[in-house]
C-alpha cells in the first residue's frame, strides 16, 4: 500500500517538476522510507511517552531513522514485519543507553561510531537502488552528501548534549547511528534476511 501510494506521489511530484523517470524512481523510494519512518516513529514516541522513555527515545530514533532515511538499507518483506521488529529493536536500544555508561566508554563509542558512520557512507550509500538508479553517479552522490550533512547534524547534537550534561541522550544518539550504519551494510541485508525468515517459520511453518 505504502508502495503505491509513493509511486502516485512521486508520479504527480514528477509530472509537476518535468522529472525523468529515473527521478521519479528515486522520489518514490524516498517518499516511502519517509511514510514508513512517520508512522513508525509516530507509534514507537506514543508508546515511549507511555513508559516514561519518551527523550530517550525520541534521540535513539532521531539517529535510527534519520540516517536511512539518507542512506536507504535492508527492509523486511511486509510493513508490518518492519513495524513490529523496528519497535523491538528501538526498545533494546533505548534499555541499552539508558544506564550511565563510562565517560571513556562513550567517547570511544562516539569516535568510532562516527569513523564506522563515514565508512558506510562512502561504501554503501545509497543502498537500496536498483537498475540504473543505482549506477547514475550524480544520484549517488546527492545521496552521499545528504547522508553526511545528517551525520554533522548528529555530530552536533552530541556535542550540544554534552554540554548540557545529557550523556544518556547522547548514548541514544550513538546507538540509534551505529545500528542504522549496520543495517546499510551487505551484512545488515544478510542479516534482516534471517529475520524473514524467521517471521516466514512462525506465521507459515518453516520449510525443510
Amino acid at each position: 500500500m505504502l508502495h503505491n501510494v509513493s509511486l502516485r506521489a512521486a508520479g504527480y511530484m514528477g509530472r509537476t517538476l518535468q522529472a525523468s523517470d529515473m527521478q521519479i524512481h528515486l522520489y518514490a523510494f524516498s517518499l516511502e522510507i519517509a511514510l514508513r519512518i512517520i508512522i513508525q516513529v509516530s507509534l514507537y514516541l506514543i508508546v515511549a511517552w507511555f513508559f516514561g522513555v519518551f527523550w530517550n527515545a525520541v534521540f535513539v530514533l532521531l539517529a535510527l531513522a534519520g540516517f536511512r532515511s539518507y542512506s536507504g538499507g535492508a527492509q523486511l518483506k511486509i510493513f508490518p514485519r518492519c513495524l513490529l521488529f523496528t519497535g523491538l529493536l528501538t526498545a533494546s536500544l533505548v534499555a541499552i543507553a539508558l544506564p550511565a555508561w563510562p565517560a571513556w566508554v562513550v567517547y570511544t563509542f562516539a569516535v568510532l561510531s562516527f569513523i564506522y558512520a563515514s565508512i558506510v557512507t562512502v561504501k554503501w550509500v545509497p543502498a537500496g537502488l536498483k537498475g540504473r538508479l543505482l549506477r547514475n553517479e550524480d544520484n549517488k552522490r546527492r545521496q552521499k552528501i545528504k547522508t553526511v550533512l545528517f551525520l554533522l547534524f548528529c555530530s552536533t547534537v552530541c556535542v550540544i548534549l554534552e554540554i548540557y550534561n545529557q550523556r544518556l541522550l547522547v548514548q541514544g544518539v550513538l546507538m540509534g547511528l551505529a545500528t542504522s550504519c549496520f543495517l546499510t551494510t551487505p551484512r545488515g541485508y544478510k542479516a534482516l534476511g534471517y529475520v524473514d525468515r524467521l517471521y516466514d517459520c512462525l506465521e507459515g511453518g518453516c520449510r525443510r
